[in-house]
C-alpha cells in the first residue's frame, strides 16, 4: 500500500539520529515493516527545536520504502504564538501545492494539531475519495484558551470561533477518528456531531523500552529523594509550583529532596530568577536521549506538572516516566488521576499548589519502600500495556483495514 502520514510536530528521527521516535515515526515504522510505502509530510521548520531542515521544499529518502515530503514552514520562536499559526497557513499552502502532484495514497493519517493542514489534508481526502484518518493528539483550539487570562477566555474563544468551526470540519470530514484516550476521541466525535463508527478507536501514544542501565549513577543522590521534570517549558505545565516548592522545602530546612527540571523555553531564565540560589533546585538544560536516560537511573519518581487548566489527559510524559521505572508525582485530572490511583504507580497533588506538592514529596521521602513498589508497578504495567511495540501494531491494522475496505 501506498500510505500518507502527515505530521508537522514532531522530530524526524531519520534525520536527526540523537532524537528518539514519536508517535507517528512509531506508525510509520511499524507499516514499513510490512511492507507499505510511506510518504511522510513534514515542515521544513522543526518545532521542538526552531531549527531549519531545510531552506526550500525537498524530498529525502532516507530508507527503503520511506520518502520524506518537507514543507516549507515559515520560522516562530514560541510555541503559542501568532508566528506559529502563520506557518501552519504556509504549510497547508505547500501540502496543497505538492500534493496534487503525487500518485493518489490509499490512505491518509494526518496528526491533530495544526488545523489548518488537517483540514487541507480533509479537503484532499474529499475530492479524490481518499480515506483520511484524524489522529487526535492535542484538542486544538481548546489548547488556545490556556494562553490567556481566565477573565479573557470568553472574549478570546469568541475571537476564534472560526477557528472551533475548523476543527468540526475535520472532525467531521474525517473517515476515521484517532485518540490518544478515550476523553480526546470523545472530543473528536463531539465535534463531528456523532457517535463512533467501525473505524474510530484509541491508541495511546506509549513509549519505546528504555535500555535497562547499570545503576551505576545511582550514587550521584544516593541520600536524597531525587523528582525530576523532564520536557519542554510551554504553557500548560506548572514549573513556577516545581520552584515554589523547592523554595517551601528549602525555608523548612528539608534537606531530603532535590528537584531537577531537565528542557528548555523561553521562559527558563524566569523560573532561574524565581529559584535564585536554593540549593534543592537545578535546570539541567535540553538533555540528549543518552543523558535522560543517565538522570533517569539516578531519579526516584518523575513530575507530571501540568497547570489547572491543561488540556493532556494522557501525554506522552508519563510513559516515558513508567518506562524508566518511576512513580509519578501528578497534577492531571482525569484519565491519569484514574489509572495513577487504581494501578497504585504514584500519587496526586493540587495543581498549582507547592503546598500539596510539597507534602506529596516529603511523604515519598519518608516512605522510600513505598515509593520504590510504585516504581516497580509503573514498569510492570508500562511493560504490560504501554510499550510502543504493543500499541502500534493494532494501530497499523486499523490503518490497513481502513485502506482495503475503501477500495471495495
Amino acid at each position: 500500500m501506498n500510505i500518507w502520514v502527515i505530521q508537522t510536530s514532531e522530530p524526524l528521527p531519520w534525520l536527526d539520529k540523537s532524537v528518539r521516535y514519536w508517535r507517528s515515526s512509531l506508525l510509520t515504522e511499524e507499516l514499513l515493516k510490512r511492507g507499505n510505502e510511506v510518504v511522510y509530510w513534514a515542515p521544513t521548520f522543526e518545532h521542538h527545536t526552531k531549527k531549519c531542515f531545510a531552506h526550500l521544499p525537498s524530498v529525502i529518502f532516507p530508507k527503503e520504502g520511506l520518502e520524506i515530503q518537507l514543507m516549507h514552514g515559515r520560522k516562530y520562536k514560541k510555541h503559542v504564538s501568532f508566528a506559529r499559526l502563520l506557518s501552519h497557513h504556509s504549510v497547508a499552502r505547500e501540502f496543497k501545492k505538492q500534493a496534487v502532484l503525487e500518485p493518489n495514497p490509499d490512505v491518509v493519517i494526518c496528526a491533530l494539531p495544526n488545523l489548518q493542514i488537517a483540514e487541507a489534508v480533509v479537503n484532499y481526502g474529499k475530492a479524490t475519495g481518499v480515506p483520511v484518518i484524524i489522529d487526535v493528539q492535542d484538542p486544538w483550539p481548546d489548547v488556545y484558551l490556556n494562553a490567556v487570562p481566565t477573565f479573557m477566555r470568553p472574549i478570546f474563544k469568541w475571537l476564534i470561533y472560526s477557528e472551533f468551526r475548523r476543527a468540526s470540519r475535520i472532525c467531521k470530514g474525517a473517515t476515521a477518528l484517532v485518540g490518544i484516550s478515550n476523553s480526546y476521541l470523545d472530543w473528536a466525535l463531539k465535534n463531528a456531531g456523532r457517535v463512533a463508527n467501525k473505524y474510530d478507536f484509541v491508541a495511546v501514544l506509549g513509549y519505546q523500552r528504555c535500555p535497562v542501565g547499570s545503576g551505576e549513577n545511582k550514587s550521584d543522590y544516593s541520600d536524597k529523594l531525587l523528582a525530576v521534570f523532564a520536557g519542554g517549558f510551554g504553557v500548560s505545565y506548572d514549573l513556577k509550583s516545581l520552584v515554589d516548592c523547592a523554595g517551601l522545602l528549602h525555608s523548612e530546612k528539608c534537606e531530603s529532596i532535590h528537584i531537577v527540571l531537565a528542557g528548555f523555553a523561553e521562559k527558563e531564565s524566569e523560573l532561574k530568577k524565581r529559584a535564585g540560589s536554593f540549593p534543592n533546585i537545578e535546570f539541567a538544560g535540553r538533555l540528549s536521549s543518552k543523558e535522560l536516560r543517565e538522570l533517569y537511573e539516578k531519579a526516584d519518581v518523575g513530575l507530571c506538572a501540568y497547570n489547572t487548566n491543561a488540556t493532556q489527559s494522557l501525554p506522552y510524559k508519563p510513559f516515558e516516566y513508567m518506562a524508566a521505572g518511576l512513580p509519578l508525582l501528578s497534577s492531571l485530572s482525569g484519565e491519569l488521576a484514574e489509572m495513577i490511583d487504581k494501578e497504585r504507580i504514584g500519587l496526586q497533588y493540587t495543581a498549582g499548589d507547592a503546598v500539596s506538592l510539597a507534602r506529596q514529596l516529603r511523604y515519598l521521602s519518608e516512605n522510600r519502600d513505598e515509593c520504590t513498589a510504585m516504581g516497580m508497578r509503573a514498569k510492570n504495567l508500562f511493560e504490560r500495556r504501554f510499550r510502543s511495540d504493543i500499541i502500534y501494531p493494532p494501530f497499523a491494522d486499523m490503518v490497513e483495514k481502513i485502506a482495503r475496505e475503501a477500495r471495495k
